[in-house]
């Protein structure tokens, strides 16, 4: 089975619904005959010469995040919050790891803003049971070496299931 991509939410600029195209290829030849479950949570492109302030990025982000964290089922929810270049590849790693789930929560081209998103939703969740993220770490990583865009993401997996997560 080839890597399957992916439940789009809610809309994102230049995409047709049920589908984003993340810059990799995503049916990789890794031959591991995993189904990848990316969600595209992210806000939607604003009408032309708008975007959303700071506050409203930060709110939606958040509010994704706790979703997230609530779909899982809060207290055996093993999560953690990053960001990367290109979601399909950075989830192999993390399907390593029996991660099951990704939510794409903010993308953008500004690469301050996302790590600084990033910052702020380790800030706000990694004293919560099952985050995975260090206190005070987050926008340190070395994004700047990849173009754009870039995605602030949330991914994890129930601590119940049969394999050990993350």
């Amino acid at each position: 089975m080839a890597l399957g991509l992916l439940s789009k939410d809610e809309g994102v600029h230049g995409t047709t619904p049920g589908h984003v195209n993340f810059s990799s290829n995503l049916q990789p030849s890794v031959g591991h005959g995993l189904e990848c479950d990316i969600h595209d949570r992210s806000l939607p492109l604003p009408v032309q010469g708008s975007s959303p302030t700071c506050g409203k990025i930060l709110q939606h982000a958040t509010k994704q995040v706790e979703l997230f964290r609530k779909t899982m089922g809060s207290n055996i929810c093993v999560f953690k919050v990053g960001v990367t270049s290109d979601p399909a590849v950075r989830f192999l790693d993390y399907r390593a790891k029996n991660f099951t789930s990704m939510w794409i929560v903010h993308t953008s081209n500004d690469l301050g803003l996302i790590h600084m998103l990033e910052a702020s939703l380790v800030l706000q969740f990694h004293h919560c049971v099952g985050c995975r993220n260090a206190p005070n770490t987050g926008g340190e990583g070395g994004m700047s070496r990849m173009a754009p865009p870039y995605y602030v993401y949330v991914t994890g997996g129930r601590a119940d299931q049969f394999k050990r997560v993350g």
